[in-house]
């Protein structure tokens, strides 16, 4: 290899400059925004003010080799598996009852059929069992 043939070297201040910018779209090379991970917050209940990201798929329910989202044992109006939560892309997750005794519901008030999953955005509620074990998506 010839030693014209090797490229030359960046400075390190243009290699730190180039890093710091934001990245672009190669096609239209506009800025990439930062999508932030969609997310579930806790509005009444146990979970009340905690949130917890969709990273792939979690499950909300009283038995800790089934749920990510254990609820205790004495919370017997939530089931061992009661719904199961699926990030479908950074705007949506699918949210499913998995056969829980005392139903998932939209904030309407509309039961989720089992085993049937439904699609919800930011801003959406849901609750388990009763209206006091709610959650929004943010």
């Amino acid at each position: 290899m010839n030693r014209k043939d090797i490229p030359p070297m960046i400075p390190l201040e243009e290699v730190k400059r180039r890093m710091s910018e934001p990245k672009k779209d190669p096609i239209t090379q506009k800025p990439i925004k930062k999508v932030e991970p969609l997310k579930i917050q806790g509005i009444q209940g146990f979970y009340a003010q905690a949130v917890f990201t969709i990273d792939d798929v979690i499950v909300l329910g009283r038995g800790p080799s089934v749920a990510n989202i254990v609820y205790p044992e004495d919370a017997v109006h939530i089931s061992r598996s009661h719904c199961m939560i699926e990030k479908l892309n950074d705007t949506h997750i699918r949210i499913t009852d998995t056969g829980s005794s005392n139903g998932t519901f939209m904030k309407d008030g509309t039961r989720l059929k089992e085993n049937v999953a439904y699609s919800m955005s930011k801003g959406d509620e849901f609750y388990l069992a009763i209206e006091g074990e709610s959650y929004r998506i943010i």
